[in-house]
């Protein structure tokens, strides 16, 4: 007696070749360029600030609805990639500047000048609290850069 042939075999999976070294790179991304298309570089900028713990919500709530003169300042001075982080009583600030090295300091000045940027000021700098370490005069202290990959 013939017996029947059974269910099919379940083939293996084919095994895929591995990609290429030139398919496994990404491209890079194009430089930024300034006005005169010279390669312009990205400066990155890591602050801490304290904050005052009963002021945690009155300061989220401003943050949720920056006033559109501080936006636009921002953006109009070259800072972009903004973010402010908060754990156990500090905040951690991240931002970018994209503008010409030369005119950071200038860049800097005007933002402070900007419309409603001091009475923002105003509001928001009762809420924080200088930590020890940072440079004198300074409000918020600068942080040193140990890693960065893209």
């Amino acid at each position: 007696m013939k017996k029947k042939p059974s269910a099919k075999k379940a083939r293996p999976a084919k095994r895929r070749r591995p990609a290429s070294a030139t398919q496994r790179v990404r491209p890079a991304k194009p430089q930024p360029r300034d006005a005169a298309g010279s390669p312009r570089s990205v400066r990155r900028f890591g602050q801490l600030i304290g904050l005052r713990p009963e002021k945690l919500a009155e300061y989220k709530r401003y943050h949720a609805a920056v006033w559109p003169e501080i936006l636009g300042a921002l953006r109009k001075a070259e800072i972009r990639n903004y973010s402010i982080f908060h754990f156990d009583g500090k905040l951690f600030a991240y931002f970018e500047y994209h503008g010409p090295p030369a005119e950071f300091e200038e860049r800097m000045r005007e933002i402070a000048r900007a419309p409603r940027m001091r009475e923002w000021w105003n509001i928001t700098d009762p809420m924080q609290l200088p930590v020890e370490g940072r440079e004198p005069g300074g409000w918020w202290a600068d942080m040193e850069e140990v890693f960065h990959t893209d």
